[in-house]
């Protein structure tokens, strides 16, 4: 997931229904991202995403914390500072600027009124987030340690390796 940060203003997306491809973050402000394809890590498929979704090849940005949803490595958060390109509405997506006091929590997933601050202010964290079958948050826990975002950058790298190597093997056998 990325967030694109320039002078106190903050680039969130809204998430446009797409047919076949009900998402609980439809109709609701988010950041660009998505998941991570075969052979690329983290970090490239943000730079993917980046693409795909607003249209511009980021330049200059940084891990600043991660998602852990339900005990499981969820997703890694980038804040991008410059890009490459002109930022434009794609089918996934409709980019809008927010002043960074003027966030709309109401419109955006429950779970971001817990950390995303975090990602506003240039905080590292890691969000400890638990939720039903429904999306629905019942427990979380933040973290602002930089030690535990390096602890799960490594192993975020560790578990997409193997996910990876496992499924070439089922493919392979």
């Amino acid at each position: 997931m990325l967030y694109v940060i320039q002078k106190n203003k903050v680039l969130l997306g809204y998430r446009k229904p797409r047919p076949g491809k009900k998402s609980f973050m439809d109709n609701k402000y988010n950041g660009a991202g998505g998941s991570v394809e075969e052979g690329e890590t983290y970090e490239q498929a943000m730079l993917r995403e980046a693409f795909e979704e607003l249209g511009i090849i980021p330049t200059e940005y940084q891990q600043i914390g991660a998602l852990l949803i339900n005990n499981k490595v969820e997703l890694p958060v980038y804040i991008v500072t410059k890009f490459n390109g002109v930022i434009k509405e794609t089918d996934e997506m409709k980019p809008v600027w927010f002043d960074i006091n003027s966030i709309p929590y109401c419109q955006m997933v429950e779970d971001y009124k817990i950390w995303f601050s975090n990602v506003l202010m240039g905080q590292e964290f890691l969000a400890h987030l638990h939720s039903n079958e429904n999306n629905n948050l019942h427990s979380f826990l933040v973290e602002k340690r930089q030690d535990k975002l390096q602890q799960l950058t490594t192993a975020l790298s560790g578990i997409l390796r193997q996910k990876q190597q496992d499924e070439k093997e089922i493919v392979g056998f």
